[in-house]
């Protein structure tokens, strides 16, 4: 049984150019207004497969056996994102629109993996609702209002290519890009 060191991976799509600069610019004032930090370290993307735990080396080979596997299939597309949203009061993010293809591809991806690691315990939460963190965990009560109403006046709307799958690993206390496929 191998020793559980808490969560090491998780897979995404990254997000890049102008969207990227408009969220590094909403963590930097949400940092500035509040001391929110949490979340603001990796780099925007979104989030298919959330934080879990791989184990050994062998089993991260593996992951990016199954997440080579997965991109050389999947089927790109084009996203919208558009304004923001938050979960409560703990998580702000630049809201994705909703589209049935981003849960194909989520649940692609997992089949993809569990079919290399078939013991690897994935959260595949339904229903599925990609978004862009802009911070989490650290909000103050109440800041959420204030900051949708900031972040509304940005005319957030930019289209986004899903066409890569990116996995993260912790490394000490930052999650840092460790691979990357494009869709063939």
């Amino acid at each position: 049984m191998k020793p559980n060191r808490g969560q090491t991976h998780f897979a995404g799509v990254t997000v890049s150019g102008s969207l990227a600069e408009t969220v590094r610019g909403c963590r930097r004032w949400m940092h500035e207004r509040y001391g929110c930090k949490s979340g603001h370290l990796t780099p925007p993307h979104v989030t298919l497969i959330p934080p879990f735990d791989i184990g050994e080396e062998k089993d991260c080979r593996k992951l990016e056996e199954a997440l080579s596997d997965f991109a050389s299939k999947a089927e790109a597309f084009t996203a919208l994102v558009e304004g923001f949203g938050s979960f409560g009061d703990r998580t702000l993010f630049a809201q994705v629109t909703d589209n049935p293809a981003w849960t194909r591809w989520r649940d692609a991806l997992a089949a993809a993996i569990r079919s290399k690691l078939p013991e690897l315990q994935l959260s595949t939460r339904t229903p599925f609702v990609p978004h862009v963190t802009v911070s989490n965990r650290d909000i103050p009560i109440r800041a959420i209002p204030e900051a949708l109403k900031h972040f509304q006046g940005l005319n957030v709307r930019e289209s986004i290519p899903v066409n890569h799958v990116v996995l993260f690993e912790r490394v000490g206390s930052l999650w840092e890009i460790r691979n990357g496929w494009y869709c063939e």
